[in-house]
């Protein structure tokens, strides 16, 4: 696993905030190298996996955060906001505020442009949605989005998140609680907006994963198993016992 997480100067606090080292614990908990090099890409470019099995508890690991650096100064060090320019991500229940489609998007970069807004809409698949509105980029989500589906709730985190435009994601059970036609597409469509970025996806969901550059399987807490999802596929392992329960027809 090899990601390509520098060094982002001119960020509020003691150093230049030196994202390797405050990941450091996570990527150490899963057995890879941190900050060795560029990612390696595969097909899709999408970036690593983490897939757990019931019980591996992979969404918790990465909904607490990665925590304090093993070396360099403590991510707490920085102030949230310099954070989240280096570090983004959507969570498995992303909060979305009581306002339009335009505040919530905004809230990540209160000074984008409209055309900013439209391509992180668009690379997010939600833009044909929301031009066909009444109301447009002004229609009200309701609290916490009660007043649209899942699968756009999901994504317009996913599009505030690109419109950060963040060097590194994490992705928490993104299709978390989403039908599986809603599930393949949001997969789909976020394997592809992913592509030129170190990309971590913590899921339980196999849809997509042939397209990762690496998968480490968890059980309660430890790896135990690594590799791409044909290397998985063809050995006798935790991963194939998956994949054959959730595609019985192959």
């Amino acid at each position: 696993m090899l990601i390509d997480v520098r060094p982002v100067a001119k960020l509020t606090g003691p150093d230049p905030l030196d994202v390797a080292a405050a990941l450091a614990p996570v990527f150490g908990a899963l057995g890879g190298a941190v900050g060795s090099g560029p990612a390696e890409r595969g097909a899709a470019g999408s970036g690593p996996a983490e897939r757990g099995a019931a019980g591996s508890g992979p969404a918790e690991r990465g909904a607490a955060g990665p925590g304090p650096a093993e070396r360099g100064a403590a991510l707490s060090a920085y102030a949230a906001d310099d954070v989240r320019t280096v570090i983004g991500g959507c969570a498995q229940d992303p909060h979305i505020f009581d306002t339009t489609i335009a505040g919530n998007l905004r809230l990540a970069r209160p000074a984008a442009t409209d055309e900013e807004l439209a391509s992180a809409a668009g690379r997010a698949g939600l833009l044909p949605w929301i031009t066909s509105l009444p109301l447009g980029w002004d229609t009200p989500v309701g609290a916490h989005g009660t007043a649209i589906s899942g699968g756009q709730r999901q994504r317009l985190a996913l599009a505030r998140a690109l419109l950060v435009d963040p060097p590194l994601m994490i992705l928490d059970e993104p299709t978390a609680h989403l039908d599986p036609d809603s599930r393949r597409a949001l997969t789909a469509d976020i394997l592809t907006v992913t592509q030129g970025r170190a990309t971590l996806l913590i899921t339980h969901d196999l849809d997509g994963l042939d397209q990762v550059d690496e998968i480490v399987v968890l059980d309660h807490g430890r790896v135990a198993e690594r590799g791409t999802h044909a290397e998985l596929l063809r050995s006798a392992g935790l991963y194939r016992l998956l994949w054959q329960s959730s595609h019985p027809d192959g």
